[in-house]
């Protein structure tokens, strides 16, 4: 199943990158025939991915195909779990399954409506615990984050309202890669803030020892 406007997104970052002369008029038109043939938006996306590496930045990294199902599988409200109390205040959802098919599902309805999303992703390998389960049968590198992170990044550009914005929590070994490919996905001029954090730092006369995991926060807007 296919989504007209993710299609009609890569597209016109399609010709961005023709733009900024980062893929030749010839390639970029042959990725346009492609993408428009495709037959799901998982496909669209990954046709678009070949034309991501940047040489004038160096951004690269493998990219892996992640198993998604080519249709969207609809979810179901449960009514025992739910509940509603007053209708003055507003009514929040709570999704449990596979973040994609969640986006997929919240796109139906909230497409450019939504102000703000967080996203706290999977820093490494067992990160989330001996029994986290992943796509990647819990093989979380650096490729297999960046390549589970682009589908899905492209799934929430079309949920931000025009003046959204999107935060993304962090560590410093993977920071910025992950800056590079929020830069992709929205551009390099929406990049608005990094936060820090950590445990505490260890400051001596000129030096600042930081300590070895820290924590960032990256704030991302949809349009600069």
């Amino acid at each position: 199943m296919t989504n007209n406007g993710m299609k009609e997104s890569l597209l016109l970052e399609i010709d961005k990158r023709v733009s900024d002369k980062v893929l030749e008029p010839t390639n970029a038109e042959l990725l346009k025939k492609l993408i428009l043939a495709a037959d799901d938006d998982n496909e669209a996306m990954m046709i678009a991915a070949l034309g991501t590496t940047y040489k004038k930045t160096g951004f690269h990294f493998d990219k892996r195909l992640e198993r998604l199902s080519n249709d969207i599988r609809y979810f179901k409200k449960n009514e025992a779990l739910s509940f509603h109390t007053d209708d003055s205040k507003p009514t929040h959802k709570l999704i449990i399954g596979d973040n994609y098919e969640a986006l997929q599902n919240l796109l139906i309805e909230y497409k450019g409506r939504v102000d703000v999303i967080y996203i706290d992703p999977p820093y490494g390998k067992d990160s989330m615990g001996e029994f986290a389960q992943t796509n990647y049968e819990n093989a979380i590198t650096r490729d297999n984050l960046l390549s589970m992170l682009y589908p899905r990044l492209m799934l929430a550009k079309q949920l931000l309202a025009e003046s959204g914005v999107i935060f993304c929590s962090i560590d410093d070994r993977n920071q910025a890669y992950i800056k590079c490919l929020f830069d992709e996905v929205f551009l390099e001029k929406t990049s608005f803030q990094t936060l820090f954090g950590g445990n505490k730092v260890v400051a001596k006369p000129i030096v600042v020892i930081w300590p070895i995991i820290v924590n960032m926060l990256l704030l991302i807007k949809k349009h600069h």
